[in-house]
């Protein structure tokens, strides 16, 4: 097959794990428009983590244009969203000329606040987006369903969730003296862990049950104050911002990780599934819905129900041996949609 160009404002770790699997299958040129990844302040080079990577800068790169106006017959190029001047003239030429061109997109966030220009603007790319020849990658099925609904031909979407490491077996101890449960991400309104505290204060007050709950955002004292109130405080430590590493430790040690949001584009649902640990989950979040096989490696639920996720909760509390049984299936089913089989489906779509 003909080289893949991979063109984003900046390397992340999940978007590395697809390129090494893309690589056993074709070669790739990368680009990014940044040397230092804003995002992820780790002492990493996630530019040149798999090979050596181009920098077309933050500011319109003329070189990166004549490269995939010279290039678009003989080589495939694949962009992550459009938010500098150079990837947006880039989708501008794949338009107008009706240039080969792939573009792979996070879930929209219409709550966003826009000034009217941008607004005006974003509308402006979205139609010409829809009536374009592109064909369109989406990080998860929410993603897909929200461009069909603004009238995308479904047969330019294609499913590419966010890709994570499948762990090779989970370290499993049997419960003792507690369950012990794990969440995690920004504290914000929209993540839903006030609703996971009122369903933990409805418990009995003799149920062995702790949350570990990582992050930090604006919800942080009203979460603190919640938890007081209900007087479940000895069962919920706050752990801040933790690293990467010390969030995979949490995830591999826990019983179950509950993604409780009102919500979320897509989340760590689908690193807890690819750690082998069960999960609860809100159908209003991406990773749930791409990931989660219901009653398999875990639970649905509707997020304003605080009595489902409750009782949810309480079942795990109740049979052991469901952590067990969830959690190998968890890893059987993470190690079937594996980042080969993502990077095999990218491909086979690209030829």
């Amino acid at each position: 097959m003909e080289i893949i160009n991979f063109i984003q404002d900046e390397a992340t770790p999940h978007n590395n794990i697809l390129i090494k699997n893309v690589l056993d299958n074709c070669d790739m040129k990368l680009w990014y428009a940044v040397k230092k990844s804003k995002q992820y302040n780790w002492n990493v080079d996630l530019n040149n983590e798999i090979i050596e990577s181009e920098i077309y800068g933050t500011k319109l790169n003329f070189r990166l244009l004549k490269y995939f106006l010279a290039k678009h017959k003989v080589e495939k190029f694949l962009m992550v969203g459009w938010s500098n001047s150079t990837t947006r003239v880039l989708f501008i030429l794949a338009v107008f000329f009706r240039l080969n061109l792939f573009m792979w997109f996070d879930l929209p966030d219409e709550k966003k606040e826009r000034g009217w220009l941008k607004i005006k603007l974003r509308k402006i790319f979205y139609f010409l987006l829809k009536n374009s020849k592109i064909q369109l990658f989406c990080a998860g099925k929410n993603t897909v369903e929200y461009f069909i609904l603004n009238g995308f031909n479904k047969n330019r979407l294609h499913n590419l969730p966010i890709q994570v490491e499948v762990v090779k077996y989970k370290k499993f101890n049997s419960r003792t003296k507690y369950l012990k449960i794990f969440a995690g991400s920004r504290l914000t309104f929209d993540k839903g862990f006030d609703l996971l505290i009122a369903a933990l204060g409805q418990l009995e007050r003799n149920c062995n049950i702790k949350l570990n709950l990582a992050g930090e955002g604006p919800e942080l004292n009203n979460l603190k104050s919640q938890s007081k109130y209900l007087n479940i405080a000895d069962k919920i430590e706050f752990l801040g911002w933790i690293s990467p590493l010390e969030y995979q430790n949490q995830l591999s040690n826990c019983d179950v990780f509950i993604h409780p949001a009102r919500k979320d584009a897509y989340g760590a649902t689908v690193l807890a599934l690819a750690s082998g640990t069960p999960v609860i989950g809100s159908n209003c979040a991406g990773a749930v819905n791409d990931c989660l096989i219901e009653g398999e490696n875990g639970f649905s639920y509707s997020p304003e129900s605080v009595d489902d996720l409750m009782l949810l909760i309480l079942r795990f509390y109740e049979d052991c041996s469901l952590i067990k049984a969830m959690s190998d299936k968890a890893l059987y089913i993470a190690n079937q949609y594996d980042g080969k089989y993502w990077a095999k489906k990218l491909v086979e779509v690209m030829k």
